[in-house]
């Protein structure tokens, strides 16, 4: 049992040597997982769970355009005062672009690096449940002499 403890540690100590640079040649792996990490831990963080995003979710663009006696209030008005100033064709949901960024944003985005990295090693390569069945049958191996 002590050869097998021995092996795996030697497996272990192999794995961890490979991992003292670590880079990944599955890019599209990468950063398809660190997008969904990363928009992941955004919404965890709810930052901008706030009235705008209501405001967003309930305005529903008039097809037939604002009358001349009445004044545009709330999301139509923000609009229309952003096209006043030249900034046409924004919609209603790009308006939590305008907002200052999360003060978070960059250690979230190194959260979403790190578990996306991860992510890619383990759902490509499968090393650890490999380590895993190799200490199993040298222990098997070992007890069966």
């Amino acid at each position: 049992m002590k050869g097998c403890q021995e092996k795996a540690e030697e497996r272990i100590d192999w794995l961890l040597e490979l991992e003292k640079t670590p880079f990944s040649l599955n890019t599209h792996y990468l950063s398809d997982y660190r997008a969904k990490f990363l928009a992941h831990y955004k919404g965890a963080r709810g930052r901008y769970e706030n009235d705008l995003t209501k405001f967003i979710k309930n305005y529903k663009e008039s097809s037939t355009g604002t009358s001349l006696y009445t004044e545009p209030t709330g999301i139509a008005k923000v609009l229309s005062g952003l096209a006043e100033i030249g900034i046409v064709g924004i919609k209603a949901e790009d308006l939590p672009k305008l907002l200052p960024p999360d003060p978070m944003e960059p250690a979230l985005g190194i959260m979403a690096d790190v578990r996306a990295y991860f992510q890619g090693w383990h759902a490509v390569f499968r090393i650890p449940p490999v380590l895993l069945i190799y200490f199993m049958v040298s222990c098997i191996q070992a007890l069966r002499g």
